[in-house]
């Protein structure tokens, strides 16, 4: 167990619970292996330090998140995969509220959106380790 804001937490994929591998056994994309003894995940808007703590291939928000049924045990889980085009470094006059504080922050928006970085959707999110340090 490590610990986040003094509460107990368990990173996704853990091997503390022996009936949790860390894979999502459902068949589904959701990042749960449909064992919902515990209720289903909930994702706050509190980013990881980084986006890659996550640990999950493709992630681009990586948040703390809990159990329905178990609110006090916090783990980190990705919350979107979302592919994005990354431009600029955004400044202190942008909100950087998705990045976390070891993060590459930059301006960015959903690859495809027509609008680009005037879309709705365009704001300052944390860059993976991957794009930056690709083989």
């Amino acid at each position: 167990m490590n610990m986040i804001g003094g509460i107990k937490a368990k990173y996704w994929g853990s091997t503390e619970d022996e009936n949790d591998d860390g894979k999502d056994d459902d068949g589904d994309d959701d990042g749960d292996d449909g064992d919902d003894q515990d209720g289903e995940t909930i994702y706050t808007d509190i980013p990881a330090q980084q986006v890659d703590d996550c640990r999950v291939d493709g992630c681009t928000e990586c948040v703390e998140a809990y159990k329905e049924f178990k609110p006090n045990e916090i783990f980190l889980a990705c919350k979107d995969k979302t592919q994005f085009r990354y431009r600029f470094k955004c400044g202190s006059s942008k909100d950087q509220g998705r990045c976390g504080v070891d993060d590459y922050c930059h301006w960015s928006y959903p690859i495809g959106d027509p609008e680009k970085f005037r879309s709705d959707a365009a704001a300052c999110r944390p860059v993976p380790d991957a794009l930056f340090f690709a083989d």
